[in-house]
């Protein structure tokens, strides 16, 4: 199945942080925890 996208989707540019991951080997090990989550 491909995936659809609009095509003002190819415009956008790629952040520093997802160059940053892109640029460990494969065999890195990912410590990123994700959005904290905060709520009362």
């Amino acid at each position: 199945m491909r995936a659809m996208f609009p095509s003002r989707v190819a415009s956008l540019k790629v952040s520093g942080i997802r160059k940053l991951f892109e640029a460990a080997p494969p065999d890195a090990i990912n410590l990123g925890l994700g959005e904290p989550d905060i709520q009362p």
